[in-house]
């Protein structure tokens, strides 16, 4: 779990975000039917820091468990690229900005600010 020092508002999105993260901490081994790793207690730790402090008005992402255990977001916005951050099993973050056509930038990185930045870049 997650524990913050002092509370943080945040915006109604970003909470929604926050609560899907939550459900991924039942995930078993094997959640998918086959052979997908329950969610990584480490990446589920960076994804929800990485929203409350870096990220905590939004725009909120999809979220969703990746087979590997990771933790996957996704921010669509209308006349943008699409932007995909992985919260790894080892504590990175993997960013990717996209459009249908080809990848426009992608980095790993074990800091939350450049990320954060990177996708409000892209996203403005």
């Amino acid at each position: 779990m997650v524990a913050i020092a002092e509370p943080r508002p945040v915006s109604a999105e970003v909470a929604a975000a926050l609560a899907r993260l939550t459900e991924f901490l039942s995930l078993e081994a094997g959640w998918d039917g086959e052979d997908a790793r329950p969610a990584s207690p480490t990446a589920l730790r960076n994804a929800m820091l990485f929203l409350i402090e870096q990220m905590p008005t939004g725009p909120a992402p999809a979220v969703g468990p990746a087979l590997d255990g990771s933790i996957e977001m996704e921010w669509e916005v209308a006349g943008h690229p699409s932007v995909s951050v992985t919260f790894e099993t080892d504590g990175a973050a993997y960013f990717t900005a996209f459009t249908p056509a080809q990848v426009l930038r992608e980095f790993r990185s074990s800091d939350g600010a450049p990320v954060a930045a990177a996708v409000t870049a892209t996203l403005a």
